[in-house]
């Protein structure tokens, strides 16, 4: 059964992380329709008893799709019980937008990434305004105290220069997305020590490194010898692409690996379906060459570090 629901509003990022791949959204529509919405929304009510979880804002940032609003207003009437989580860098998290998101209550909690302790060291890491960023947190804090204080908030921290020294240990090469200029120091006390100004009940997390953006790297190792590390995602819960397609797992950035469109039939017959049975069946026998990319490149969906 579904347990969890994981549905790209935007195939776009306006940050250009050093740790995120560059090829997303390729092979898709940019923005989700309202339309793929409704349907995925009601095929998702056959799964209403194990059904806890929605994710807005995989692979791309959510806010950039000008219908959020009304996406997640559907997903709230139509899926009253699930606990809906937004993901954002927080560029587009307008006051307007945060009043709205809390006041009618589309969201259950949020989360968004804070990879450097002052501008030089957010900048270097995400190529977005650090001054912006951090106006747009403010006011969201300022606004959730009147309007739903204790709101789930968490800021996720994977500075640069964590990241480079990672990928250089496992891999003995630079990051390829690396600014040939020296990298900023910074790490996870020190963004720590920069926020103290938050409330202390939002939640600050030290990131573990994926190394998915590095997957043209020379393989060292025969992929056979890992396993999937995001099986349980791919077994329990549903990717859904701006268009509708059904793809198996959140580091699957091109939605390259495609199961099904709902718009063509139901989401209860995509998941059951023999196609991705087989998919499942492969995985679990590492037969990654049988399924391409990017699940030939299992090395690089391992945690680096912890």
């Amino acid at each position: 059964m579904i347990r969890g629901l994981n549905l790209v509003l935007s195939n776009y990022c306006s940050a250009s992380c050093v740790f995120c791949p560059k090829d997303r959204g390729q092979w898709d529509h940019r923005h989700m329709t309202l339309s793929v919405v409704e349907k995925v929304v009601g095929d998702a009510g056959e799964f209403q008893d194990t059904l806890k979880t929605c994710q807005v804002g995989e692979n791309g940032d959510a806010l950039l799709n000008y219908l959020a609003m009304d996406i997640l207003r559907i997903i709230r009437r139509g899926l009253p019980r699930v606990h809906v989580n937004l993901t954002s860098n927080f560029i587009k998290m307008t006051p307007n937008i945060a009043k709205t998101l809390l006041v009618e209550r589309l969201i259950d909690s949020a989360q968004l990434n804070v990879d450097g302790h002052d501008q030089r060291t957010y900048e270097a890491q995400k190529g977005l305004s650090y001054v912006r960023v951090m106006n747009h947190l403010r006011s969201f804090v300022e606004i959730r105290e009147r309007v739903w204080p204790g709101f789930p908030l968490s800021v996720n921290v994977l500075t640069l220069s964590k990241y480079e020294a990672a990928i250089r240990k496992a891999f003995s090469w630079p990051p390829r997305q690396l600014s040939l200029m020296a990298t900023p120091k910074s790490d996870f006390n020190k963004v720590k020590d920069s926020l103290s100004w938050l409330p202390r009940d939002v939640q600050l997390v030290d990131s573990p490194v994926f190394a998915w953006a590095e997957r043209d790297l020379p393989i060292t190792i025969d992929p056979v010898h890992y396993s999937c590390p995001q099986y349980p995602r791919v077994e329990h819960e549903a990717f859904i692409s701006p268009s509708g397609w059904l793809y198996p797992c959140c580091l699957d950035a091109n939605q390259n690996q495609r199961l099904g469109n709902v718009m063509e039939e139901s989401l209860g017959t995509i998941w059951r379906g023999e196609l991705r049975s087989e998919f499942l069946r492969r995985l679990r026998e590492r037969k990654y060459d049988e399924i391409g990319y990017p699940c030939n490149r299992v090395p690089f969906c391992q945690v680096v570090t912890k």
